[in-house]
């Protein structure tokens, strides 16, 4: 740390913690984790439903974790958001209770920078770049810096696949209602207009934000990465020693894991059809892995196309066994078309597997044509064809394989490892300190 650097007093607030929950939850878990392991004065506020989970993680920093209880009222929106579709959800139920944390938070907040002299507060999710933000007047001006961010949103479906989402008009019409509030919601509960620095992942974020957002912050608004690995979690395949099976009734071969959320916005039905298409070319077994409202049709899908010998459904793994899952495959494939991050696309890269993905959103930022294959989305025959020809390339062609793998966990080492954005957020902190505008 430079010489004329002031000691960091952070405060990392976030709705959830986790390792196990999934999606965002991981990165103010990693935030904490990292920091304290560096020996910063890191405290991290969070809701109780985490607390099992970070007690056990975290028993010598028990005195840094603090929760906000669950209420009666998020127990009641919870279980009122459970039948409605997963993006309107998202959208009523889900930033209810969101912000109701963050309203509780918010109190909270302030009584640990006052006992504690924090004088940096990082909120890292929501992720959303539209969700307003209640970390606003937390301390006398300049005492305390916040940091919003990295934010990562402002994803729609592509044109062709709307009308596959029964749900799609309905989601449509009440996703760009909301959306053209943001700007007032954002003024009612004004903590975005009121930051010292606002991250975002990408240009495509950077738009999502209100306009009254935007025009505010304006040079307080940096890019940086979302999403980043672990490097020692994803350890690399030696392609040395790994050789390709036998070939399969005198097919190439080829093993594929899909690890998420079976949703529709996966688009793991497009990857099934895929495998059918080119049967009689080549031998595909994939592993799917994850569990979802999607899981009963993708089975009925592969039985009615008898790929049941090809295709195994392990549903829900920790992630920590994921590893060895992917350790025994040769290719990731994530066609979801609708993935504003896609960290697992990364962890994959990391492993030295090349990777199949569609060409939208997160994972088209990760991918290059020296690590995988970005396939087009402008109609679903076009996802269908442009997976089986990407798998049929790689099956044909083991030292692409290699090569494309090898090239994958260079890119994830030299850009999206968690040490390396460490360091850039604490030179951000340090930043905030020293800058008085």
């Amino acid at each position: 740390m430079p010489e004329d650097s002031q000691e960091l007093n952070i405060l990392i607030v976030a709705d959830n913690a986790s390792a196990t929950f999934g999606g965002e939850a991981i990165l103010p878990l990693h935030y904490f984790s990292f920091l304290r392991k560096q020996n910063h004065n890191t405290h991290l506020l969070v809701h109780e439903r985490c607390k099992n989970e970070l007690t056990a993680l975290f028993p010598n920093d028990l005195d840094r974790l603090h929760f906000i209880p669950d209420t009666f009222l998020h127990k009641f929106f919870w279980r009122l958001g459970m039948p409605l579709p997963y993006r309107i959800r998202n959208f009523t139920t889900e930033l209810i209770t969101n912000l109701l944390t963050q309203f509780l938070q918010r109190r909270r907040a302030k009584q640990l920078i006052k006992t504690h002299q924090i004088n940096i507060v990082h909120q890292p999710t929501p992720v959303s770049p539209k969700q307003p933000s209640f970390l606003f007047s937390l301390a006398p001006k300049n005492q305390t810096k916040i940091i919003l961010g990295p934010m990562n949103g402002g994803m729609d479906y592509p044109s062709a696949f709307k009308s596959r989402n029964k749900n799609a008009k309905l989601e449509s019409t009440f996703i760009k209602t909301a959306r053209l509030f943001s700007a007032l919601a954002n003024t009612i509960i004004p903590g975005k207009l009121h930051v010292n620095l606002l991250l975002v992942a990408n240009q495509r974020t950077h738009d999502a934000l209100p306009a009254n957002v935007k025009r505010k912050l304006h040079e307080q608004i940096i890019h940086l990465h979302e999403n980043a690995v672990i490097p020692e979690h994803w350890p690399p395949i030696d392609w040395s020693l790994k050789a390709f099976p036998e070939k399969h009734n005198n097919l190439p071969t080829l093993n594929i894991v899909f690890l998420g959320r079976l949703q529709f916005l996966k688009a793991v039905d497009t990857l099934i059809d895929a495998i059918q298409q080119i049967r009689d070319r080549a031998h595909i077994t994939l592993h799917i892995i994850g569990d979802g409202e999607a899981r009963s049709s993708l089975e009925q899908q592969t039985q009615s196309l008898n790929l049941t010998s090809q295709i195994t459904f392990h549903g829900f793994i920790p992630q920590q066994q994921c590893a060895s899952i992917l350790q025994n495959a040769h290719a990731l494939c994530l066609p979801s078309i609708h993935e504003c991050g896609g960290a697992v696309v990364l962890e994959a890269m990391c492993m030295q597997l090349p990777t199949i993905v569609a060409d939208w959103g997160g994972p088209a930022d990760y991918v290059t044509p020296n690590t995988g294959f970005k396939i087009p989305v402008t109609s679903r025959d076009t996802l269908v064809i442009g997976i089986a020809d990407a798998l049929l390339n790689l099956a044909n062609n083991p030292s692409l394989v290699q090569t494309l793998g090898e090239a994958g966990r260079q890119r994830v080492l030299s850009e999206f490892n968690w040490p390396n954005k460490i360091n850039q957020i604490l030179n951000l902190y340090q930043s905030l300190m020293t800058d008085q505008r």
